[in-house]
């Protein structure tokens, strides 16, 4: 009946509908043979490019809709689509409730498919003819007749793209695609009855168009350039939310896109955008914000910033004025992080500040020893500042700890009570390391949770039981990392700190010592009497192990480095949190291979030993280090890691750190740990270079991430109830 027109293409969105003509619509199922003549004798002229004919035979079919009701139906003079569209009102709602005319009084709503496709089809023809503005009034035709049908978007979406009107068909497209989710047509059955009337009108090697993807790709190039909207329009908690995810640098340049830009985020409520001050370290020729330009971003945030961060104090050129202005302009600061100073600071005593501050983080301030050699001198960083705060501190990080808290002379320490601080981290990093007494420190924080020392040494004064006792008792994290050098004093400072009362709150403990073989430093001298890690390390009878078996029950994390301890003291102390299903992370320690011994037989003789934390269903992170098992193993028995890690069910994490392999060698052996286990993280520092490529290409394949260095640790620390 019909003639194809795939030569033609009518220009319709879908290129692969016969005449441009989007074929998937709602359809009346009622025919109407002098309609379906008519269209398909105006196919058969438009494959021909007899355009006037064709126009002719298409606007027949539309006159002998039922819908006309033997009379001439007009099109509705009331509608103004693209001036609705302009303002941002709805389309839909347009189309079908807008009509003040007679038209709408007279003719009704018709959806016949017939009507609606000889419409589409002469639509199309007068694009063909280059009238675009009679094939605008056709489909703005469609749109009055169908609203909720997607045939009557789709034509003029592109009749608009055709007018160069790209904004007003991207918005017809979106209109459309809301029309056709708010009612619902993607589950409609009379997508079946449709499917159906198409196979009448679609060539037999064609399948019908889901309308619906047909109005997404119509929209999709012009997507990307018209969804973007300036957020400045967007409503204000949305557009704090979004201004909020930039830092200070980013926030700052935001300032120069347009004076409505500027004026909108420094506008009163948009205060909080401004209260994280975080100056990053400036880099080559980039110039340190003055005073008054301070004075000026304090002021966005209404003098009430909340936290600042200056990463280089020195390249920031943090003076005393400038100092003095953030001060001022923070009334309500919780948060100081100053690094590498510029000048020596002093602390104003006119005025109160910092009276909320919580947290505080300090380095290389106590470097200005010259300036500092006068005792009045010590009115600024860092002593007479801690004074000021102390009382409300709850997180202190000092990196360079203050000299004249190492004084020997008590009254000459200058280290303020702290009874609210929580979270205490110490730091060195010049070259000769620090030295403090640990109970000075313990006295002045009573309530201190999670301690960090890093590259510093402790000495300890001997206490009775009671009073040790009496000390931090609520310590649930330890640390004490670096290489301070070998110190007797230092061991006996750490051997306090694990046997106060605390040590059964103790959750996390990583410590670093300077000794490979701890039964080389005890003579009886070390405290005994108050369970210290090292005292439940040294035989005893059974009595005693038994009233110190639980003695860390509520341990979750225990790393160790250097420091080798054997598998059965191991199992006597950490056995009753294993038990308990808390214990998640642990180190292992290998003892070098004795001269009479062949390659290996120490590292599978101790590893044997830990057969009692075989298979623990707690433990997700294991660290490994300084073994060295058989060169060419043959068999399970002279490589046993492998197996001993999969046996661990919920293991993912796994530390390697030992300089007695090779890099091929260790390969061969992660190799075969892969082949064992699922783990998710390996972190080794060993394999380098191509070897180290290689190895990661292969753990990907395995859906397991290579990492170089070692675990990293946790500050301050996540603990658990």
């Amino acid at each position: 009946m019909m003639a194809s027109s795939s030569s033609f293409g009518m220009g319709g969105d879908n290129s692969n509908t016969s005449m441009g003509m989007n074929l998937n619509m709602h359809v009346n199922t009622g025919t109407n043979p002098v309609c379906e003549a008519a269209i398909g004798a105006g196919r058969q002229h438009y494959a021909a490019r007899r355009y006037k004919p064709a126009l002719e035979q298409f606007t027949r079919a539309m006159r002998a809709c039922a819908c006309a009701r033997g009379t001439k139906r007009e099109r509705c003079a009331c509608k103004d689509f693209e001036g609705v569209a302009a303002a941002g009102e709805s389309i839909f709602h347009e189309a079908m409730y807008n009509c003040k005319c007679d038209v709408g009084r007279t003719f009704k709503k018709c959806d016949n498919a017939l009507h609606i496709q000889a419409l589409d089809y002469r639509a199309a023809t007068f694009e063909s003819l280059g009238e675009l503005d009679r094939a605008r009034k056709d489909a703005e035709w469609m749109l009055e007749l169908a609203p909720r049908l997607p045939d009557g978007y789709l034509r003029l979406g592109k009749v608009a793209r055709l007018q160069k009107k790209h904004e007003y068909a991207w918005k017809i497209y979106n209109a459309g695609i809301q029309v056709f989710h708010t009612n619902g047509l993607a589950n409609s059955s009379k997508i079946q009855v449709r499917l159906l009337f198409l196979q009448k009108w679609t060539p037999t090697d064609r399948q019908p168009v889901d309308q619906k993807q047909q109005l997404y790709a119509a929209r999709q190039p012009l997507q990307n350039r018209f969804a973007r909207r300036d957020p400045i329009y967007l409503p204000p908690e949305i557009v704090q939310w979004i201004f909020s995810t930039l830092d200070l640098a980013a926030l700052v340049r935001c300032l120069g896109v347009c004076k409505l830009w500027r004026d909108t985020l420094t506008a009163r409520g948009n205060e909080r955008l401004w209260r994280v001050l975080k100056f990053a370290a400036f880099h080559g020729r980039q110039n340190p914000p003055t005073t008054a330009s301070l004075a000026k971003l304090l002021s966005y945030s209404g003098n009430d910033a909340r936290e600042i961060v200056i990463h280089d104090a020195n390249r920031f050129r943090l003076s005393n004025t400038k100092f003095l202005t953030l001060l001022r302009g923070s009334k309500s600061l919780q948060r100081l992080e100053l690094r590498q100073p510029y000048e020596y600071l002093e602390v104003p005593q006119q005025h109160v500040i910092c009276d909320q501050l919580k947290h505080l983080v300090l380095a290389g301030f106590d470097r200005h020893k010259s300036q500092a050699a006068d005792h009045a001198a010590y009115r600024g960083f860092p002593y007479a500042f801690l004074a000021r705060i102390a009382d409300n501190l709850e997180h202190l990080h000092l990196i360079d700890i203050p000299a004249r808290w190492s004084s020997p002379d008590p009254n000459a320490r200058l280290l303020p009570s702290m009874p609210k601080l929580r979270y205490l981290r110490l730091e060195q990093q010049q070259l000769f390391p620090s030295r403090i007494q640990i109970m000075h420190i313990a006295w002045q924080t009573p309530r201190l949770e999670q301690l960090w020392v890093h590259d510093i040494l402790m000495t300890s004064e001997p206490l009775a039981e009671l009073e040790w006792n009496s000390l931090w008792g609520n310590l649930k994290a330890l640390t004490v990392s670096g290489n301070p050098g070998v110190n007797f004093q230092h061991l006996m400072a750490i051997a306090h700190l694990t046997s106060t009362s605390s040590r059964h709150q103790l959750q996390y403990l990583d410590l670093t010592f300077p000794w490979g073989d701890m039964e080389d430093v005890f003579d009886g001298s070390v405290v005994t009497q108050n369970s210290s890690l090292f005292a439940l390390a040294q035989p005893t009878d059974e009595d005693v192990s038994r009233e110190h078996g639980d003695a860390y029950r509520s341990l979750r994390s225990l790393r160790l480095s250097e420091v080798l301890l054997e598998p059965t003291v191991m199992q006597r102390i950490f056995q009753t949190p294993l038990q308990d299903g808390s214990l998640h992370t642990f180190d292992i320690i290998f003892p070098l291979d004795t001269l009479d011994s062949r390659i290996g037989q120490s590292s599978i003789r101790h590893l044997k030993k830990y057969d009692w934390i075989r298979g623990a269903s707690s433990i997700r992170s294991l660290g490994l280090s300084r073994f060295r098992f058989a060169m060419y193993p043959t068999s399970d028995d002279d490589l046993p890691l492998p197996k001993f890690l999969a046996s661990f069910p919920n293991l993912e994490t796994v530390e390697l750190n030992t300089e007695y392999y090779e890099d091929a060698e260790l390969v061969t052996v992660i190799h075969a740990i892969m082949k064992e286990t699922r783990l998710k993280k390996i972190y080794q520092s060993c394999v380098h270079g191509v070897l180290l490529d290689q190895l990661r290409d292969l753990a990907e394949s395995r859906g397991t991430e290579i990492v170089w260095g070692e675990r990293p640790r946790q500050w301050p620390v996540a603990l658990e109830n």
